[in-house]
């Protein structure tokens, strides 16, 4: 599985190169970005982190990396679940180019208006960005070749509904490929352990069967599980948390049937 996957994100580093005349102005180190150690600790190349506005990775608060699971072509159709202010939603762009479409959705109006001024600052085409739950998505059935989501998918109440959206929209062969938490055993539902991890929204993690069953059920199979074995290095401070709940990052590619 490795060599596949490394060849995968060879192959689609190569595809971007063409873009980058395009996007010239998103080249350059931004200074203000405290997240890129982050980002990059957690498998975002440089390749990819060096071409977006730094301003969208200054706020870039996701548990994994999963574009090496999969190839993303020119062209395609693109929604980001939990958008925040853009991160991955402007790097699924420099695969899909100007023939193609991300749409990033979010909840936040503080992000998205961020994720719109950065776009509109560097002149950028074909993303939008929209103010929607994620359980219940303003698009066509059949209607997305690819949904990505980073560490959004778990703060969802209703989980299930969010995975039958994503079944809905995508089309036959489309893909859904994301990073969450998830944990061994279920977090307490009140008292002292949920105070001490809501800070960082660890407590709508649910544990991994739960996700592939839910998957399954909204007509998509399982391909790829990956441990994001960076993320539980970046939470030593949670060492409790990690070692009574499982808690983990894992990203995870599925195809809808």
């Amino acid at each position: 599985m490795k060599p596949l996957l490394e060849r995968h994100e060879g192959e689609n580093l190569r595809k971007i190169e063409p873009l980058k005349s395009d996007h010239q102005h998103l080249t350059s180190p931004p200074k203000e970005d405290l997240r890129r150690p982050t980002a990059r600790q957690m498998g975002y190349p440089d390749a990819l982190i060096s071409r977006i506005p730094a301003g969208a990775i200054s706020s870039f608060t996701g548990v994994g990396y999963f574009f090496h699971l999969v190839e993303l072509r020119p062209g395609e159709r693109v929604v980001d679940l939990g958008c925040g202010s853009g991160t991955d939603s402007f790097i699924a762009a420099l695969y899909t180019g100007v023939e193609g479409s991300v749409v990033g959705l979010d909840m936040s109006t503080e992000l998205l208006e961020k994720a719109r001024n950065i776009r509109d600052a560097h002149q950028l085409q074909g993303i939008e960005f929209y103010a929607a739950k994620i359980d219940r998505l303003p698009l066509p059935d059949a209607s997305t070749d690819m949904v990505i989501s980073n560490g959004a998918i778990h703060r969802a109440s209703n989980k299930a509904g969010v995975f039958r959206e994503i079944g809905r929209i995508l089309q036959p062969g489309g893909r859904l490929v994301f990073a969450d938490i998830v944990v061994r055993t279920s977090f307490p539902g009140q008292g002292e352990a949920r105070e001490l991890y809501r800070p960082d929204h660890f407590d709508g993690a649910v544990m991994l069967e739960a996700y592939i069953q839910w998957i399954e059920a909204a007509g998509m199979k399982m391909v790829i599980v990956e441990d994001n074995s960076q993320y539980g290095q970046l939470l030593r401070k949670k060492e409790n948390c990690l070692s009574r709940y499982g808690l983990r990052s894992i990203s995870l590619l599925a195809i809808k049937q």
